[in-house]
């Protein structure tokens, strides 16, 4: 399932070097997230290998309360 088939993507809340940070409403229960789309096209093996790192965390930092979505959906 993609991210837009669960969540209202809304308006851009933060740009970054290779990620824009939208607001996104949950479909289902209303509920608000902060949605970070990383762009992977055109990173080296060092930016691909630093975003890694970069979602690792925001993975253990969100723990069982975020979403499935608002982990790591989408990154390879």
């Amino acid at each position: 399932m993609a991210v837009a088939d669960k969540y209202d993507l809304k308006q851009v809340v933060g740009r970054g070097s290779y990620a824009t940070a939208r607001l996104a409403v949950e479909r289902a229960s209303g509920r608000h997230f902060a949605c970070k789309s990383i762009e992977k096209k055109g990173l080296s093996a060092d930016e691909r290998r630093r975003v890694r790192r970069e979602v690792s965390v925001m993975y253990h930092l969100a723990g069982a309360a975020a979403p499935r979505h608002a982990r790591r959906e989408g990154f390879e």
